[in-house]
């Protein structure tokens, strides 16, 4: 009977060594003195990491006879957690910019720091506000008097992209590309009408940005009328920047139909808190 037999006779509920056992206890050659195995990859016996010595994880399927060497044993090595570390941060950092890219955030509004809104309080005191957001609460961001690049777009997106990091699902689009993808829903086979505004009715935060770049007509009020009122049956908060006031945006909705535009109005109205923009153009300063 060989030694390497003998070591499969002391462990035999698992068939399994380590390298290091089996030589301690004469077990890699038989009674001919011929090895029973080949030796374990070199990775295997000093960590690649640190250099420290580590051991082969060894199991058998023949009783003890023959030996195949399957990894490492568990070593706690400070630079494979690093390591670890580090490659965790990175896939969970690959996969949030996966998120914000799905959600249609700007990149530029994606890693902004509070400190850029310090003069937009009522964005910091809407972030801090979990139980206005779970009533539907949300934000009407315009300027006053048409101005355009006051970094509405930004306040919205910046909101949207803490939402996406606490782990919820947002959405950002422009009027006009709302409008688009309803209109190409008419035409597609695959999907609906009914299925653009189911999406963007449930998203847990949807920002429509540009309110009033949309050219409008009586079928698309009806179109914005659907998610905004889907969205306030389910309480999901809103965000929307525009150039325009609410009273504005009402005026130019109403020259399409005067009841659907008020209906519009109130419910933003009623859920969304004006927050007003000033300055110059950031695009040219």
């Amino acid at each position: 009977m060989s030694a390497m037999k003998r070591l499969g006779d002391q462990i035999p509920p698992f068939k399994a060594t380590t390298y290091r056992q089996a030589v301690r206890l004469g077990g890699l050659v038989g009674a001919d003195g011929t090895p029973c195995c080949q030796p374990p990859k070199a990775e295997y016996l000093r960590c690649p990491d640190c250099g420290a010595e580590t051991d082969a994880r060894g199991i058998s399927l023949d009783g003890g006879e023959t030996w195949t060497w399957v990894g490492a044993v568990g070593h706690e090595c400070p630079k494979a957690r690093e390591k670890a570390r580090a490659a965790s941060e990175e896939e969970a950092k690959a996969k949030l910019e996966e998120a914000m890219e799905k959600a249609g955030i700007p990149i530029g509004a994606r890693n902004l720091t509070a400190d850029y809104f310090c003069a937009i309080p009522a964005v910091g005191a809407y972030l801090s506000d979990a139980g206005y957001r779970a009533k539907g609460g949300g934000l009407y961001i315009y300027s006053p008097v048409a101005a355009t690049g006051t970094g509405k777009s930004l306040a919205a997106g910046h909101v949207a992209a803490e939402m996406v990091r606490r782990g919820q699902s947002a959405r950002m689009a422009s009027e006009p590309v709302v409008a688009a993808r309803l209109q190409a829903a008419m035409g597609d086979p695959e999907s609906s009408v009914l299925d653009v505004i189911n999406a963007m009715a449930t998203v847990d935060m949807l920002v429509i940005d540009d309110l009033g770049k949309q050219k409008v007509s009586e079928w698309y009020l009806s179109m914005l009328f659907a998610i905004v009122d889907e969205r306030d049956k389910r309480n999901k908060p809103t965000l929307y920047t525009s150039q325009y006031s609410l009273d504005k945006m009402k005026e130019i909705w109403a020259k399409a139909n005067p009841e659907t535009a008020e209906a519009i109005a109130s419910r933003i109205e009623g859920n969304n808190t004006p927050v007003e923009i000033a300055g110059p153009d950031l695009r040219r300063v």
